[in-house]
């Protein structure tokens, strides 16, 4: 049924990467050895990097696991993440679980997200996104404008002027903008 889906040109984007996942799955041992039938296109090998940390021996019951930092602080793992590579090879960073992109997105893109001209994509005032937003139908239809501002964002003060624009509507619900986080 993998394999069928994996041909299928209508299986795209998020659904590919799940039937793959599931197909790798089922191609390691105890099920079966080997590779899969059929190449897997969409995943690939991760580099592995391995980071010691000191486990901090007390672990209250429903919380997470706590370690010593770099600066001998306790820290969750992904603070001791942070500081390894800060550490290693000079990055900086913030742990968000992909929060940054999301309202980046939505701040950038605000205007054409929220554009009415698309036919049946809001049916109520209270949507926080359009219908077609996770669809490959939202690129389709509004290609033409989403090319522009991409043009448009390479260049560093239309960036700031579409934020600007954007901080306008600061408290609005719209999907994948977390107004608290940032600040104008």
């Amino acid at each position: 049924a993998c394999e069928q889906a994996l041909a299928d040109p209508h299986v795209k984007a998020g659904d590919r990467v799940s039937v793959e996942r599931r197909l790798a799955r089922l191609w390691k041992p105890p099920l079966r050895w080997g590779s899969p039938p059929v190449e897997l296109k969409v995943l690939r090998a991760a580099a592995e990097a391995r980071i010691a940390g000191r486990p901090h021996d007390l672990i209250a019951r429903g919380s997470r696991q706590r370690f010593f930092g770099y600066d001998d602080q306790l820290c969750s793992v992904e603070e001791l993440a942070l500081q390894f590579y800060g550490r290693t090879d000079g990055w900086k960073g913030v742990h968000c679980e992909g929060s940054l992109f999301c309202t980046l997105f939505g701040l950038l893109f605000l205007d054409i997200l929220f554009d009415d001209s698309v036919p049946y994509v809001f049916q109520t005032p209270f949507q926080d996104a359009p219908l077609d937003l996770t669809t490959e139908g939202f690129m389709l239809v509004r290609r033409d404008a989403i090319l522009a501002r991409l043009a448009e964002i390479r260049e560093v003060e239309n960036t700031e002027r579409l934020l600007r624009e954007a901080f306008k509507h600061k408290g609005c619900a719209v999907r994948g903008i977390q107004w608290d986080r940032f600040s104008e």
